[in-house]
């Protein structure tokens, strides 16, 4: 169930595991933007009296690192992100070491080349455990551990991240999976722990495409 509480500039969403706080830019360039920027640009609130635990304080959307980035490969999916978003800023954060405490996005310019890739050849599934590990083991990290995003070595041949929404073992991949596009991947998870969206409508979409992709045109509200 989500708790919609509109406010000037600002929407506010009670999700499972927090208080999301999602700033509504003020102008609006195109349709797509129309349906993407809404959810966008998000933030928790300040922990209310039921959600006091720093755990619950979930930011971030992590993408588990199945290759060692470079820090251009980081910066160029950061900015298309950024540009696809309406330039309101990101909240992403390359998860490459399990014993770090992630308690801030990872900004545009600001990234070093990842020198370890955990979660290679990891199913979705082992690496939602290893982020709920994390999150469980450094009290500091505000990731969102149960939407996130997979960068793999498809990854570097066709542009594109594994999204991922709380994978089940005895499901298809298919169930909790979709490809897409580098600079759709944080408004569509914006989308999905909003509510707005889920990632079976995102699989909906791609059947018939010859590569399985989510791409622009291929978004929430767009025909």
């Amino acid at each position: 169930m989500v708790i919609l509480v509109v406010w000037i500039s600002f929407l506010t969403l009670k999700v499972r595991g927090g208080w999301l706080r999602i700033r509504v830019p003020t102008a609006v360039n195109s349709v797509r933007a129309q349906h993407t920027l809404l959810w966008h640009h998000h933030r928790i609130l300040n922990p209310l009296p039921q959600v006091s635990q720093h755990r619950n304080l979930k930011t971030m959307f992590a993408i588990c690192c199945a290759i060692a980035p470079t820090a251009e490969l980081k910066n160029r999916i950061l900015k298309l992100c950024d540009d696809y978003g309406g330039n309101t800023g990101t909240m992403l954060v390359f998860v490459d070491d399990l014993s770090r405490v992630y308690d801030e996005d990872d900004g545009l310019g600001y990234n070093k080349d990842s020198t370890s890739a955990p979660f290679a050849e990891k199913t979705p599934c082992e690496c939602w455990t290893m982020l709920q590990k994390i999150l469980a083991e450094n009290e500091g990290s505000c990731f969102v551990d149960s939407i996130f995003a997979i960068l793999d070595q498809r990854s570097l041949e066709d542009g594109t991240l594994l999204l991922v929404e709380e994978p089940e073992e005895e499901e298809g991949s298919e169930a909790y999976s979709v490809r897409a596009v580098f600079e759709m991947c944080e408004t569509q998870m914006a989308l999905w722990i909003g509510g707005k969206n889920t990632v079976y409508e995102a699989n909906e979409r791609v059947k018939g495409t010859k590569d399985g992709v989510l791409r622009p045109g291929m978004d929430i509200g767009d025909s």
